[in-house]
């Protein structure tokens, strides 16, 4: 298994949201190349975000050249990483990303009680939201 992906469109809000599980001993190109396909479709539908969302198996808190393809893909597609926060140990493996107005959100990582790994939780204030 190399990627497995499931997507919502919550059209009140025009936002689209993927969860994202990359298993670890996939194929990390192939992985990229999934993503990729994932991320220009995504790109060509007329929502105003995409927020994706889930358990990468990248290490997203040191420089590495997984770390890099992975974050110039998002960047590529207008997404940032909301988070570097560890997640697992000192690993930061599960994150957000989104195209979203950096302003207009907050991630925070929290203990899920029943995972080996911090939930990542993201806010994101919208028209139809008011932050508190």
């Amino acid at each position: 298994m190399v990627l497995e992906l499931t997507a919502v469109e919550m059209s009140n809000v025009s936002t689209i949201l993927v969860s994202v599980y990359r298993s670890p001993s996939g194929d990390f190109e192939h992985f990229i190349d999934l993503l990729d396909l994932c991320l220009n479709y995504l790109s060509k539908l007329k929502v105003k975000n995409i927020v994706l969302c889930g358990d990468f198996n990248i290490h997203l808190e040191i420089p590495s050249r997984e770390e890099a393809a992975f974050s110039n893909l998002l960047r590529s597609y207008g997404l940032y990483i909301t988070s570097r926060v560890p997640t697992r140990g000192a690993a930061c493996l599960d994150a957000a990303a989104t195209n979203a107005d950096s302003w207009n959100t907050e991630t925070e990582v929290v203990n899920p009680l029943v995972a080996d790994h911090g939930a990542v939780v993201l806010t994101i204030s919208t028209d139809m939201t008011t932050r508190p």
